[in-house]
């Protein structure tokens, strides 16, 4: 069997794919923001400047885990509020515990805990803690998803 593709320039977008992208963007115009994640005590450790729309904005509310680069595929009831979601997950054949807490306005700043702890195990949950800041519109240019590193503050 052969599968061609006649006709299309994989290196542009069509003009369809312009239109609805543009269309998309007064629908939900994206905004650019800041991610940082935390070390104990609050202080940022890396950064990264995200264009956002609002997909993205609720992948940061609920992240997508993984367990040593791999996905974990949640089961069972999951307990899920606008400040908690608890849930667990499978990854390897290993069962795992997921706690993400928040706090702040999800519309303009706020910090996500997301702890992960194997259910075989007495061992301590590993946790990721980010914070996340609204800056504004997307630079001219920038698509959705676009990320790109950012300086952290000096530490004086």
């Amino acid at each position: 069997m052969v599968v061609a593709l006649a006709g299309c320039d994989l290196g542009r977008p069509s003009a369809l794919s312009a239109q609805i992208a543009a269309r998309q963007e007064v629908l939900d115009p994206p905004q650019l923001w800041r991610a940082e994640q935390l070390a104990s005590g609050g202080i940022a450790v890396a950064a990264v400047h995200v264009c956002a729309a609002e997909v993205h904005r609720a992948a940061f509310l609920r992240p997508g885990v993984e367990v040593n680069g791999r996905p974990c595929a949640t089961f069972g009831p999951a307990v899920d509020t606008p400040r908690l979601h608890q849930t667990r997950c499978q990854a390897d054949g290993r069962d795992f515990q997921v706690r993400i807490d928040s706090s702040g306005d999800p519309a303009t700043a706020f910090t996500t805990t997301l702890a992960i702890r194997p259910l075989d195990a007495l061992s301590p949950p590993t946790v990721v803690t980010r914070r996340y800041t609204i800056i504004g519109p997307c630079p001219k240019g920038w698509p959705v998803g676009r990320q790109a590193r950012t300086a952290l503050p000096e530490l004086g």
